[in-house]
């Protein structure tokens, strides 16, 4: 039961992100003009974009092709703390140093998150 619940813990979560990611990104290419976006906010509304697609492709892999998982959660993690990293500064204005701490913050989520998915498969076995 335990790895049941921390199985679907952890897809609630990632189903959560996509959504995030997915309309948040598809949010910001829909703003008004695109001319005045600066290249580092294209970059991060892209990143928002595909880490929101990898959180939907993390759950098929670990459901139906497990053998791809290590390099679909390694995609996952670092398009999870690149977004998070750029986006106090490019959107916010921040200093890099809030940047870094925003994104290493956010990878050790999306890092935890990973390790929800494999402690379910543990405590299954």
């Amino acid at each position: 039961m335990p790895s049941r619940l921390l199985l679907a813990i952890a897809i609630l979560l990632l189903l959560a992100l996509a959504y995030t990611g997915i309309a948040g990104g598809l949010d910001q290419f829909d703003q008004s003009t695109h001319s005045q976006y600066t290249i580092g906010q294209i970059v991060q509304t892209v990143l928002q974009l595909v880490f929101g697609v990898l959180s939907l492709a993390v759950v098929a892999v670990w459901l139906w092709a497990r053998q791809w998982s290590r390099a679909v959660f390694i995609a996952f993690v670092a398009s999870v703390a690149l977004a998070a990293g750029l986006a106090p500064v490019v959107w916010g204005q921040s200093n890099v140093i809030i940047g870094i701490v925003s994104g290493v913050a956010s990878a050790l989520i999306a890092w935890g998150i990973v390790a929800l998915l494999r402690l379910s498969a543990r405590s299954a076995a």
